[in-house]
């Protein structure tokens, strides 16, 4: 019902008597299938839609324009409220403000609800000249008309303008009401706390377990740490292995330092085959080799260079200098090599 989705029918009034009335002398009294009446006013326009001689829906929509929006919600809550029944088999166009453009009226109305249109020729049931009448004449008389035929009492039966509006009934149909909704909100609230509840726990299961795996490596890897802080743990290993980083600073040293001793080793017997080449200065940076010497001519540094390239140990050789020392009568040399990484 309306109020009980939150949603204010507008006023309804006797606009609506008049098209009902009118509507069940047009169809003889025998709506089987459910027909809308939609009558579009200067100032407001009104909805009602009827079957089996009954008022099954009544709504006002208010503004001199016809809102499309509020048309096809409220087919969609005739369709809700009607779930069992079938659709509305057409709508009824009437009133005293019905566009120029009555096509595209019945496009858009169409388009909104699925249903076809067309303009009410509501005169249709007299023999007499009424029904020369044309069309848009006949829709601004209609209501008129119905209000004067529901005089006849030919039709006419009680009814409840605002039954269709969805509205609660009964002081005691609001109470069932209101404590449906309770229910279901107790319910909904027990079922999300519930779930709530659920997640925290595993996630407070994996946090423990976490703590007692950080737990265990520490008591393995410190087994002479008697003092543990509780819930620290983690941030005191931390600092231990740092320590014991420290202090295991000769290793990597000693890597390095055996590194060099190789490297020293295998210049050494290259530098042994040329008789007439003296080393002066060997620094190593990284991979980065720097050879400073002597040789007897420029022809053994080439061949010594060739030499140094052709061993798998170095990515490159750079000849950076080689000139002659006029007091030694030596060849004074500058080689660059590069360890292959």
């Amino acid at each position: 019902k309306l109020k009980g989705t939150e949603i204010e029918p507008d006023v309804v009034g006797v606009r609506a008597v008049g098209l009902f009335y009118l509507a069940l002398y047009y169809f003889g009294g025998n709506v089987f299938t459910p027909v809308a009446v939609l009558w579009i006013g200067k100032e407001h326009s009104t909805l009602i839609i009827v079957q089996f001689n009954e008022l099954k829906f009544v709504r006002t929509f208010l503004g001199n324009a016809l809102d499309m929006e509020q048309l096809e919600e409220s087919f969609k809550l005739f369709q809700v409220a009607h779930a069992d029944m079938e659709g509305v088999g057409e709508i009824l166009l009437t009133g005293d403000n019905i566009p120029e453009d009555l096509e595209k009226l019945t496009e858009d109305i169409f388009r909104r609800t699925g249903v076809n249109a067309r303009l009410w020729d509501a005169f249709q049931i007299f023999s007499g000249n009424g029904k020369d009448l044309d069309l848009k004449t006949q829709a601004a008389c209609a209501v008129a008309l119905g209000l004067a035929l529901g005089g006849t009492g030919l039709y006419l039966k009680v009814f409840d303008l605002r039954k269709e509006e969805f509205r609660v009934t009964s002081a005691v149909d609001f109470r069932k009401m209101l404590l449906g909704t309770a229910l279901v909100s107790l319910v909904f609230i027990g079922a999300l706390t519930a779930n709530v509840y659920t997640k925290l726990s595993i996630q407070q299961s994996r946090y423990d377990n976490l703590k007692r795996e950080i737990r265990n490596v520490f008591h393995n890897a410190f087994p002479n740490v008697t003092r543990v802080v509780k819930g620290q743990e983690y941030a005191q290993m931390k600092h231990l292995v740092e320590e014991e980083s420290q202090k295991s600073k000769w290793l990597l040293e000693y890597t390095h330092r055996k590194t060099i001793l190789e490297l020293l080793l295998t210049l050494t017997d290259v530098v042994s085959r040329f008789p007439d080449v003296t080393i002066e200065n060997l620094s190593a940076e990284r991979d980065e080799i720097r050879l400073d010497g002597k040789a007897g001519s420029f022809e053994i540094v080439d061949k010594l260079k060739n030499k140094l390239s052709s061993m798998d140990m170095f990515e490159s050789v750079k000849l950076s200098s080689a000139k002659m020392d006029k007091r030694s009568g030596k060849v004074v040399f500058n080689f660059g090599l590069s360890r292959k990484k």
